[in-house]
């Protein structure tokens, strides 16, 4: 029962919190192992062009490296995103701290600051047990990774994840969609 209004609870204040988190700028972030014992990750089959991709935030001005638009863009941006998502949810904070922004890393004076912000703006992904991809949408400039994840209480969430490759190559994330996905088997 008191997990359950945890949970009832946990929605609308991930809401408000990823909300928060978005207006301050705290939504970058880039790479580590695809599979972990927390995390499985499985890849669906379709790469669909998203019509629906969420907003972008368009004060961040990093030089970016093109991405190949071709299987290895879509593997790299699938290992980046399950590597940040398995660094998430077992407590990795330098690998967390390694996919935001040198603004974001410079607005925090430390690791921990700025994972337990990012970990507090998206529980669910702090505690994903299991993410499945449903698509990778890649261009030349940002790339769009679409995925469920379920948690440690069972629930399922749909996430859309931006990244862009900074100018040494490494990934940053710059935007976070979560949004709970009940019904959805993954």
């Amino acid at each position: 029962m008191r997990r359950r209004a945890l949970a009832i609870i946990a929605e609308p204040v991930a809401a408000i919190i990823a909300c928060a988190v978005l207006i301050v700028g705290v939504n970058s972030l880039p790479l580590v192992p695809q599979e972990s014992v927390a995390v499985k990750s499985s890849a669906t089959a379709s790469v669909v062009a998203s019509e629906n991709a969420p907003e972008l935030l368009r004060d961040n001005h990093m030089p970016v490296v093109r991405v190949s638009t071709g299987p290895e863009g879509r593997d790299q941006i699938r290992d980046a995103v399950s590597t940040f998502v398995w660094a998430l949810s077992n407590g990795q904070k330098e690998a967390v701290w390694s996919f935001a922004s040198e603004e974001e890393q410079a607005s925090f004076k430390t690791v921990d600051e700025a994972f337990q912000a990012v970990s507090g703006a998206f529980p669910p992904l702090a505690y994903a047990t299991r993410i499945n991809f449903e698509r990778i949408d890649v261009s030349e400039e940002v790339s769009t990774a679409t995925f469920y994840v379920q948690d440690k209480l069972g629930l399922q969430w749909r996430a859309a994840i931006d990244l862009v490759q900074d100018i040494d190559g490494e990934w940053k994330i710059i935007a976070c969609d979560l949004q709970p996905a009940p019904g959805v088997s993954i």
